[in-house]
Parts: C-alpha cells; structure tokens; sequence
C-alpha cells in the first residue's frame, strides 16, 4: 500500500513536528522587532526547506509505524492539525497579552493574568537593587502589563536565568515571548532526540506520539504561564541524552543549571554517582557549583544569605506557601503534601501540617534511597539494545516525576506533564498497541491532562466531588512512575539483540 499522498512518512512527521514548532519560533523573532507578518511566512518557508533537506536522513526505521497505514496516518494528521490551531492561538496570547481569550483555559480568570516567569525576571531586577527577593512584599499587588507578578521560590543560582533573559531586553512582554519559543523548541528537540536515540519500534512509535504530548493541556499551560517545569524535564532529559553520547561536558552544564536552580533534577545525578559514571557526575557538580559561583558574582551574596536564613525556614514551616492549606486548593496540589491534604478532605484524623511535613520528607529521602538503588541495579546496563535504552528513558522520566512531587505545592497546571511524556513512551515499548490499548493510552493521557485549578473561588471549600475526582488521578500517577522504577530494576523482558552497535557511555 502506497503512503497518504504519496509522500515518505518520515517528511509527514518531521512537517507535523514543524506544524508545532513554528509559531513560538515567530512569536519570538517578533518579540525582537521583526513584525509577524513577515517572519511568519519567512520562518514557515524555512521550515519547509528544512524538511525536504532533512527528512531522508532520518532512520527509515521512523517510518515503520504508519508506512502503509493510510488511515492511521490520516488520523496522526488531524491531530497535528488540531494541535497546531492550539499552538497558534496560544502563539498569539503570548505575542500579545490582550488576546487573552486566545490562551489555555480562557474561561479562567487566574490564567489570563498570571505568569510564573514575571517571577524570575523580576527577582533577578530585584537582587541587583539589593533586595530580599524572597520577601512576597516585594510582589504583592504588582503587574507587568496585563499580568500579575508572581513569588520567587526557586534557590538563588536560578537567578541567572531572569538575568540571562534581561540582558538582551528589560521588556518582560520580550522575555515572554522569547522564553516560550525556547520552552517550546527545547522540548520539541530533546523529544525528536529521545526517539532517535531509543531507536528501533519504541522510538519510531514515541516519536509519533510526540503531539500527544504537546497538545495536552499541562504541556501547553505550562508553556503559557512560563513555568520553569517544561524545561527542567527537558533539558535533564537532554543532558542525560548529552551524557550516554559521550558529551559529558554540556550534559553537565545543562543538568547542573537544573539541579542547582529546581533541585529535583538532582537525583538523576545521584542515579549517575551509583550506576559509576563518575565523570559525568563530576561535571554536574563543577556545573552546578559555577551556576551558584556565576550567581554570587552578579547578584551578591544578599540573595544567599536571604535564601538561607529567611527562605529555608519559611519553606521548612510552609509559610512559603500562604496558601498551601487553604479550603480551595485540596483538589489542585498533586504534591505529596497534597495528597495528605485530600485526605483530610476527606475527613482522615491526624492529617496535620506537621504530619504533612514529615511524610513528605520520608518520601524525599525515599526517591534518593531509589535511585541510588536503580543507580547500583543497572551499573552494568550497557544500552545497547532499542529495549534497554526505551528502558533507561523510563526511568529518567520517573526519576524526575517522583522527585518533582516532593515540593509542597505541585499545581495541576503542570503536575503531570512529565508523566504524560512517560505515558506515551510507555505505550510507545509495548509489544502490541491494540485499537483498545490506544484508546486506553488516549483515556490516561486526557485524565492526567484534567485541570480544576481556576474552578473554585478564593477560599471556597474543595467540594468532596473534586477530591474523588483528582485522588484516583493522583494515585494512577504515583503508581505508573513508581512501576516504571520497579521495572526497571527487576526487568521481566530479556533485552533485543543490538543491530545498531553499542551506545558510547561516558564516565
């Protein structure tokens, strides 16, 4: 059976990902003054270009998964076309905040005005004035624009970050704009990445399945409000990809960045130091060390110490987070904290804060305890085979997931967009994807793309509906990273044989 169109598979997919990748990138070159009439068509004929240049020399293995498959294709393509209206219509909120009936959720007044990145660009404008950019005094009723300006939570090294984004414009609407085509690029890069590296059946099917991803809700939330929580899963992810390529250097660069500003990237070098790939840990700390040496040198120790001796114990209380225990944010946490809070929604005795504190730093200790483990388990796994490297990009993935849950406030803004990547690269690993399994996948996929936050009033009580609504979520979730681990440390399936050659490992 010939291909839709008569047009190699491979060029469809590398059009649709281009579909998606397109407008952030305008919205961007505009930012900078180039009017989007005329790098918008420009931009598209480049992308155009680059695909009948490129396309052939991908594996044709990519091909596999719809070659022949003229209706699967078809339907691939009206995904990509539907997650490209989103993707244009978000592109223009972000070019211009007036247009907010154009962003995610717009029925929500939260999300047409908040902006977690005003957070960043504003604490790094404030630490050069020499003020405690930890102090919520310092944003309370403040807008840039039509948008509100959010708390600074993040350890002082992020502050590189904002300063990097303020040094080409101290225009925040700027930094919006060019943060989302980053944001936006980088994720649609290391995932294309994954897919090539995995390789074989696992990395043709997730490699199709990459606009699952980008089309659910979280992804393109997160993407809207500027969160730091796409690219901290996409450039661990990379590093990782950097780091078993041999590219020691820039994976620690990337990933140390990321521990040294987020924190929970960090347990994949933990992961590293056990599986012996000394070098690579090396880096990460040297990296992770220069971010912090790079943010004294530009901002002072004033944020250090402010971090230290105001931050800390205010994140150790919980009055970081004023509104952790408020009767309206029960069925949006999906931290391990939250979970403790929908159950005393639910009318479970001793679920106390202190409680909360202390079962969500068992469990800190608990994912270390984990990956350290994994980390010993697989110190032989050489990657060679398409299993066995589908296998370790599972784990990265949870890894990272489980970590992320351990900050007292995970929104579902963005909560499980890790997990969703992790969904569809399990479905891409599967033996057999029935018609009933897809749909499935495409159920789990839209129950973890649920968004509540934004439904309820300031202060209003979690009514008991959205609590059994999100706690089964919640749980589903930990369970599909958690097996994953599991998985991966006692595998049940013997790896392929490799037809591709060994994986460099570096360290």
């Amino acid at each position: 059976m010939r291909d839709l169109g008569g047009i190699d598979p491979r060029a469809w997919l590398l059009s649709g990902l281009a579909i998606l990748g397109v407008p952030p990138v305008v919205v961007g070159v505009s930012a900078l003054g180039v009017p989007p009439l005329v790098c918008g068509p420009v931009l598209a004929l480049v992308a155009a270009f680059g695909v009948v240049r490129t396309w052939h020399v991908l594996p044709a293995a990519l091909a596999e998964p719809v070659r022949g498959r003229r209706l699967l294709l078809a339907l691939w393509l009206v995904l990509v076309l539907v997650a490209g209206v989103r993707t244009v219509r978000l592109s223009v909120f972000m070019h211009d905040a007036a247009a907010a009936d154009l962003s995610v959720l717009p029925g929500r007044p939260f999300f047409r005005t908040h902006a977690c990145l005003s957070a960043y660009t504003e604490a790094s404008r404030l630490a050069r004035l020499g003020e405690n950019v930890y102090d919520p005094k310092a944003y309370e009723n403040r807008k840039l624009g039509r948008l509100e300006v959010d708390l600074f939570q993040y350890p002082p090294a992020f502050l590189v970050m904002g300063g990097v984004l303020r040094l080409g414009s101290e225009d925040f609407m700027v930094n919006r704009a060019v943060w989302f085509s980053v944001q936006s690029l980088g994720f649609l890069v290391v995932a294309l990445a994954l897919a090539l590296w995995i390789g074989g059946p696992p990395g043709a099917w997730f490699a199709w399945a990459i606009p699952v991803v980008w089309i659910a809700t979280p992804t393109l939330l997160c993407l809207q409000l500027g969160n730091f929580q796409v690219s901290a899963f996409a450039w661990s992810v990379g590093a990782m990809l950097l780091g078993a390529s041999g590219w020691v250097i820039p994976a620690g660069a990337l990933l140390g960045f990321c521990a040294a500003g987020k924190i929970f990237p960090g347990v994949l070098g933990l992961y590293l130091l056990a599986r012996r790939r000394f070098l690579s840990v090396f880096w990460i700390g040297a990296f992770a060390l220069i971010w912090l040496v790079l943010a004294i040198a530009w901002f002072g120790m004033k944020p250090q110490w402010d971090f230290l001796l105001f931050q800390v114990p205010r994140l150790n209380s919980g009055a970081a987070f004023p509104w952790l225990d408020d009767p309206d944010t029960a069925g949006i946490n999906y931290s391990i904290y939250g979970l403790l809070l929908r159950l005393r929604a639910l009318g479970v005795p001793g679920m106390t804060r202190e409680v909360g504190n202390a079962i969500a730093s068992a469990y800190g200790a608990a994912v270390l305890v984990a990956a350290a483990f994994l980390g010993w388990r697989r110190r032989h796994v050489r990657l060679e085979g398409h299993l066995e490297r589908w296998q370790e990009a599972s784990l990265w993935l949870a890894v990272l997931n489980l970590g992320s849950l351990r900050s007292p406030f995970v929104p579902d803004a963005y909560a499980w967009f890790g997990t969703i990547w992790l969904v569809a690269l399990a479905w891409a690993g599967l033996r057999h994807r029935t018609v009933v399994v897809s749909l499935a996948f495409v159920v789990i996929v839209l129950g973890l793309s649920l968004v509540v936050d934004g439904i309820l009033a300031p202060g209003q009580a979690t009514p008991i509906w959205m609590i059994l609504l999100t706690l089964p979520i919640q749980l589903a979730a930990l369970a599909v990273n958690g097996w994953t681990l599991w998985a991966s440390a006692f595998p049940s399936r013997a790896p392929e044989p490799s037809s591709t050659g060994a994986a460099t490992e570096a360290g």
